[in-house]
């Protein structure tokens, strides 16, 4: 056996071995502090690349399910006043077929024009005041709501729904049940609501089905963002039960280098004995 006092090789050889040891339970640590597996790039260099593109992608379908979601309360309102607009002309043509019975007098016909002209107008004020974060809806608008990570995914168009009274063809001068209006001109007046009733239906139904849609968009968008979210957690996520396992095999390895540390260093304390003699 050798005694020698400048190098103590087995000191050396247990310090090595306990800085890695500290350096795996230090790193363990991280992973069951943050939940994370992947903290530093130089945990994983291509894995935080992939991952990195994967939340890019998550946060931008996260954006067109809002935006599918505002595009369908847009959708949403116009429906809702384009059915105040069906209620109208239900009534218009109420009135039109009253003044057309054979029953009602002159004066009759004139105080349902009256009502009539009232109608005519709400209309079209409901044409001019229907909005949606300050957008006109039943001004002949067409309206492109985008779905998917950018501009370049799917385009869905709403076609253009203009309820002006002219545009409908129900002016007051075409729809007039007043007494002055001969009796067989009344059936033109009734042609022109059924007209502009199946003008508004028709806006209704297009709306109608572009919020369906839209039910549908949300959830595939939705789906690829649950399985993109899984792929991402399976590849950055720590696995606690592993980590843990790891943090315990850590700790009884830093309490045996520590030990065999002090007793590296220890050994070199008998070169002292061969003085003593």
């Amino acid at each position: 056996m050798s005694a020698t006092v400048n190098t103590n090789y087995g000191a050396i050889v247990a310090q090595k071995n306990l800085a890695q040891t500290e350096n795996t339970f230090n790193r363990t640590l991280e992973r069951l502090s943050s939940g994370k597996k992947t903290i530093n790039a130089r945990d994983d260099a291509a894995g935080v690349a992939i991952a990195g593109k994967m939340e890019a992608q998550i946060r931008g379908l996260s954006v067109a399910i809002r935006h599918t979601r505002d595009g369908q309360s847009m959708t949403a309102a116009a429906d809702g006043s384009l059915k105040e607009i069906h209620n109208v002309l239900q009534r218009m043509r109420e009135l039109a077929v009253n003044a057309s019975s054979g029953i009602a007098s002159n004066v009759d016909k004139d105080y349902l024009n009256l009502e009539m002209s009232s109608l005519v107008s709400q209309v079209e004020s409901s044409s001019l005041t229907s909005k949606f974060n300050q957008i006109q809806l039943l001004r002949g608008q067409q309206f492109s709501f985008f779905t998917d990570i950018d501009i370049s995914g799917s385009n869905i168009t709403t076609v253009a729904a203009d309820m002006a009274v002219t545009t409908l063809g129900i002016p007051m001068t075409t729809v007039s049940i007043g007494g002055e209006v001969a009796q067989s001109s009344l059936d033109n007046v009734i042609s022109a609501i059924d007209n502009a009733l199946a003008t508004v239906d028709d806006r209704r139904a297009n709306l109608g089905a572009v919020s369906n849609r839209f039910d549908h968009i949300i959830a595939n968008l939705q789906n690829i963002i649950n399985n993109t979210e899984r792929s991402k957690g399976i590849m950055i996520d720590a696995d606690l039960a592993i980590e843990s396992t790891k943090l315990a095999s850590s700790k009884v390895l830093l309490n045996g280098g520590t030990s065999m540390l002090a007793n590296a260093n220890a050994q070199k304390k008998l070169v002292l004995t061969l003085f003593n003699q």
